[in-house]
Parts: C-alpha cells; structure tokens; sequence
C-alpha cells in the first residue's frame, strides 16, 4: 500500500468534535437555539471585535457587509485582482461595480494600484465607496497603508479575512498587535469556516464590527431583513397588545429586504469546538512554515512566500509558493502532477477575478487597472500542503517531491 495522499488543505475534527455535534442533535434546537449565540461570542472574544454575527458562508459575510453600506448602483468598491470570485461578486449583487487594483510581489493588495483604482472609477463617474483589502494565504494587507488610504478618500475598509483567522496586525505605527478583526479602522472583517480553513464549521461564515449600528443591521440582514426589537418596531399599533400594553409575542418586521444567510446549532456546536483548538492549529501552521522556509529555501526556480514583518504575523491558510515553470522547462499542469503522482496535492490560489468568463462577458460591470503583478502572480503561484495534521515525515515527502521535480 503506497503512502498517503496529502491534500493542499484539509478539516482537522477530534472526538471532541463530534460530541459537541452529537450534543446538539441529541437536543432541542438544531438552528435558531443557544448554540449559534455562545459561537458567536466565541468569535467576539478571539477577535476582541464587540459584535460577531455568524452567517452561512464567507460570502454571506461579504454580501452583507456590501449591504450594511448600502452599496447601490453607481457605488464602487475597489478589490485586488487576487482574490476568490467571491471578495468582487459580493459587490456586483447590490449592483454596485468592483474596481480591481494590482496586487504586490505577497499577492496582497498594493496601494499604490488602489489609487490608480480610485482615480479611474471617479473619471468614470462611479462614487467610490469602500476598498476591501484581502488578507491573503493568512497575511494580512499593508492595513497601515490601507487604512491611512481609505481615510483620506472617505473610503470605509472591508477585510477579506476569510484566510486570516489567528493573524494579527498593528493598527498604528508602533502599536501594539491585535487580532485581524479587532480593529476599529475597519467597518467589517468577513470569516469564512470552509473545511480548508483553520476551523470548520462544514461551511459557514461571520462578521465581526465594532459600530453597533453596523451590527444590528447586518445581523438583520442576516435574517430575512427581520427584527423582534420591540424599541425598533415602526408599526407600534401592531406591535403591542392593546389591552395589556405588552408586546405581541409572535409579532416582527421585516424592515430590509434581507437574506436567509443563518448558520444552524448543529455547524455552530462544531465551530465553537474548533475555536477552542485554533492558537494550536495556528502554531502548527507556522511551524510547517518554518519547515518549508528552510527546506525549500535553495531550490531552483522557486520562491517562497513572504512572512512576518514588524506590522504583521501571518497564520499560515496556504503556503503559496511561486516558481518560473518556463525556466524549469515544464508546465504548472505538467509539475502539478509530477507531485500528485507522488502523493502530493495542490492547487493555485487564484486565476485573477476579472478573468473569469462571466467578468469578460460583463465589462460594463467592473472597471480594472493594469495588473502587470497579479498576472505574474497567477501564472507561477502553487499553494503546495498545508494543515495542522501535517507529520514531520509528511513534510520531508513533499519537500522531496518538490526538490526533486525541480531538479534541486
């Protein structure tokens, strides 16, 4: 029997997992109970971010972030060439337009790009409301550049942290670090709880925002655009009972046209779970990365990524490392399975946004400046294994895979 096949990423559940799970099926509510709340806090607490808002996806979060701003037609946001179709699709549903910006050498979002972004949608007569910064492989963004960018345009700042649970970043010059999400600079930091990320929840997603009115009205939109806050009801009459004064127990209104975007007890009894594990499966994650930075360091035609530096601590979703496949005489398709042969899986993190055959048929929708660097980010990016599971042996087996398939 050959040896196992080891996935670019992968879930990593414990029997602890599963009770929790288990707990909940054997209980009262399967959504809409006491477990998406205590997940929440969970969420809160990690992030030092006053209010979480758990949701179905990470592209939930981001939608709802979009239409928390009231982004409309005519509004833009401008987005990194690099990212998942998601950080720019959540834009185009509240009909407003992404303007993608080049990204840097990291793949993360490059300011200076973002400024051309800015000055080619304002001649094109769009109201550039928001730039979402992507914190991409688990690197924050120059959230230092971005910010004191956003403020001087009137911009509010969206973070893509689908990627980036366990990061941290300085939120000023010199300060201290905090968690990605526990910032106020930003209006919203979107999570994503995909089997690949550093917890799972199945799928499922949050937001986390520190204005309380940005809050209440995402965790609306979460829910159908419905509110039971009797303080907020606008048909009072309808509201309370007349005899007593007290308010009908079954009444609520739906005051936006929201969204079924809820996560159900079941996946939250799992995240809540997860969470508990998280400082470990991050430790884990930079410690393979500390791995890879030495043993792959050398090796002909590739680069490895970049990691921490005196603004930011990477937590490690990816390790994408890039190599010039033309001057190692082969192809990415012809390399990548080179390794799947030997055992080893990988993927590409991400064919640039505005590529994509919908976005190409669909040009009036999204504007772009050029994005010399994504595209050579994208043709030499390979997200190579890693999760907390990883064994030491694992990583000599794909470190071997790689060297040896590129002649180091």
């Amino acid at each position: 029997m050959g040896a196992r096949f080891l996935p670019y990423g992968r879930q990593s559940i414990d029997d602890a997992d599963v009770a929790e799970v288990i707990r909940v099926l054997k209980g009262d509510y399967l959504t809409q109970g006491p477990a998406v709340g205590a997940f929440e806090r969970e969420i809160a607490e990690s992030t030092r971010a006053p209010a979480a808002i758990a949701c179905s996806n990470g592209t939930a979060a981001l939608h709802i972030a979009a239409l928390a701003l009231e982004f409309k037609p005519g509004d833009a946001a401008i987005v990194p060439a690099i990212t998942f179709a998601a950080t720019a699709n959540a834009i185009l549903y509240t009909g407003a337009s992404p303007v993608f910006c080049d990204v840097d050498a990291s793949g993360g979002l490059a300011v200076g790009s973002a400024e051309k972004a800015l000055a080619l949608a304002k001649a094109k007569g769009l109201n550039v409301r928001a730039i979402f910064p992507v914190h991409y492989a688990g690197r924050p963004a120059d959230m230092l550049k971005v910010w004191d960018f956003a403020a001087s345009n009137g911009l509010k700042v969206v973070e893509d942290a689908c990627h980036a649970v366990g990061a941290q970043y300085k939120d000023a010059a010199g300060g201290d670090y905090v968690p990605v999400g526990g910032s106020s600079r930003s209006s919203f930091a979107c999570w994503s709880y995909h089997p690949v990320k550093h917890l799972t929840t199945g799928e499922g997603g949050s937001l986390t925002a520190h204005d309380p009115a940005l809050a209440k009205r995402a965790e609306a939109l979460r829910t159908h655009g419905i509110t039971k806050d009797a303080g907020a009801f606008v048909n009072k009459d309808r509201a309370f009972d007349p005899a007593t004064g007290a308010v009908n127990s079954w009444y609520m209104e739906m005051q936006d046209l929201g969204f079924n975007y809820r996560l159900c007890d079941v996946q939250a009894a799992l995240g809540t779970s997860q969470f508990k594990k998280v400082p470990r499966f991050v430790e884990r994650r930079r410690e393979i990365a500390r791995y890879y930075d030495s043993e792959l360091k050398g090796t002909p035609n590739l680069v490895t990524p970049a990691g921490d530096d005196v603004h930011r601590r990477h937590s490690y979703h990816l390790y994408p490392v890039r190599v010039d496949f033309a001057q190692a005489g082969t192809t990415r398709g012809r390399f990548m399975e080179r390794l799947k042969e030997q055992g080893i899986g990988s993927q590409v993190h991400y064919v640039p946004v505005h590529w994509h055959p919908y976005y190409e048929r669909n040009r009036n929708r999204w504007l772009a400046v050029e994005t010399p660097e994504a595209e050579r980010f994208y043709a030499q990016e390979l997200s190579i294994p890693m999760y907390p599971d990883l064994t030491d042996a694992d990583l000599k087996r794909v470190v071997v895979a790689i060297r040896s398939s590129l002649g180091g």
